[in-house]
């Protein structure tokens, strides 16, 4: 009898005491923003971390709540992809952070069917990998050999690199069609790169050498866009970037290209003069005037305008164009810093015969240096510092990159400006000629924002 009480006594305890081993911890909801990695700071890594520290993953811990994302943070947040299926980047994108919204109000654990990662929907063709690995059994994205500043695999972690690519320069800065271009940076693949100008492709399947830092290719007369359709290529400056075998997008940087004229013996179409001025001050809009030969408009006419400047149409080479049946154009600009530019003009009819001619205009500064103002904005603790600055018109304001990571200067309105990536340490500069409120942001991490008012 008192075995029988014990017994019963025994799985009654079972019982109460099973829901207490299968209880989970519930964070609640988060909601984190795409973007987050590597040396970011703020609120937003301090809701991450302790979300990542709840799914209690090996080396996490209260101590990783730091508001820093670090390499603990990065380890964390791999561990995290894997676990959704997700590529392991270590940093948040889109999808990261969907899924840690999904899996904090409750959602599950899902595993995608690989044919449809990293949402190519006929996977077997993306990009050029005809062996991959089934996922997630195997990680095989371990290019490039830890070299452009991710994580190594040696600390542990058990999975390799998937790093970013990125451009650093090109040379020559301008070329003709059927010239070698070199571009350097790194998180090329070794094979399988394709080198874009603008939205169009301009070679495919390209290698790199000197450990995915280097690539070089030969500039085409024609381009694909969209994979359906072909153009030619113009003298314009475009927007060059590289997409690796990944599917990472660089950054891009600009190359002019002065020859695109396969025909140099080409009377069908041809300009005759350009009037405007040769003399400018800051700030001051000129106005140029295209005229072609008498007989060369006997068809519909293209007129494009290459600036030479940093304000050209970033995401559209031709977006200083006219068609039309008349056998001139007129084009105005305003160039807000001092210095020479080549102005080139280009007249093509429908059958894509051309000419081009090139204009030099002298840019002054139309204040005097010595009087001049001068103001200073610190980029510290991810802030602009002031954030809204007024300044009289002539003023040079410098930003002053104060923290410990890269950023950038970049403006969000028409009236352009762009320092590139600053260093811990670098600064730019830049001269405010003309009056209104111009909005600015860094690049790299979007909620820094700034504004000059200009009086």
């Amino acid at each position: 009898m008192k075995k029988l009480l014990v017994s019963a006594f025994a799985v009654v305890a079972l019982v109460t005491a099973a829901p207490v081993l299968g209880q989970s911890y519930s964070y609640g909801c988060v909601s984190v923003p795409a973007g987050l990695g590597a040396g970011s700071r703020g609120a937003s890594v301090s809701t991450l971390q302790s979300f990542l520290v709840a799914q209690n993953y090996p080396g996490a811990g209260s101590w990783m709540i730091t508001g820093y994302y670090g390499q603990a943070t990065a380890a964390a947040m791999r561990n995290f992809q894997i676990s959704q299926g997700l590529l392991q980047t270590g940093y948040v994108d889109a999808a990261t952070a969907t899924a840690v919204s999904r899996v904090s109000c409750g959602g599950t654990t899902i595993y995608p069917t690989y044919p449809t990662y990293p949402s190519y929907p006929t996977y077997p063709t993306y990009p050029t990998s005809p062996t991959h690995p089934t996922y997630p059994q195997q990680y095989p994205y371990t290019y490039p050999n830890n070299s452009c500043g991710g994580y190594p695999s040696n600390f542990g972690y058990g999975y390799g690199t998937n790093c970013s690519v990125r451009m650093t320069s090109i040379s020559p800065t301008s070329a003709d069609v059927g010239e070698r271009v070199t571009i350097h940076g790194y998180g090329f693949s070794r094979s399988g790169n394709t080198v874009r100008f603008g939205i169009g492709t301009a070679v495919s399947n390209v290698s790199s050498s000197d450990d995915g830092t280097r690539i070089s290719f030969t500039v085409p007369s024609r381009l694909t866009v969209y994979s359906y359709t072909s153009e030619r290529v113009y003298e314009a400056t475009y927007p060059v970037s590289v997409a690796n075998a990944a599917g990472y997008t660089s950054n891009a940087i600009s190359l002019r290209i002065t020859d695109a004229d396969d025909d140099d013996n080409n009377d069908d179409v041809e300009i005759d003069r350009v009037t405007g001025p040769s003399t400018l001050e800051e700030g001051e809009r000129g106005t140029w005037r295209v005229y072609l030969e008498d007989g060369s408009n006997d068809d519909y006419m293209t007129f494009t305008v290459d600036w030479d400047d940093d304000n050209n149409n970033y995401y559209d080479p031709y977006g200083y164009t006219q068609n039309t049946y008349n056998n001139s154009a007129s084009f105005s600009h305003t160039y807000y810093d001092e210095g020479t530019y080549k102005i080139r003009f280009t007249v093509r009819n429908r059958f894509g015969e051309s000419d081009s001619i090139t204009k030099t205009v002298e840019v002054d500064n139309d204040n005097d240096d010595d009087d001049n103002d001068e103001e200073h904005i610190s980029i510290d603790d991810m802030e602009f510092d002031p954030d809204v600055l007024h300044i009289d018109r002539g003023t040079r304001v410098t930003w002053e990159n104060d923290d410990t990571i890269d950023h950038t200067v970049t403006s969000l309105s028409s009236y352009y400006f762009a320092s590139g990536t600053l260093d811990p340490g670098e600064d730019y500069s830049h001269t405010f000629n003309t009056r209104g409120t111009f909005s600015y942001f860094c690049s790299l991490h979007p909620e820094m924002r700034g504004t000059i008012i200009v009086d």
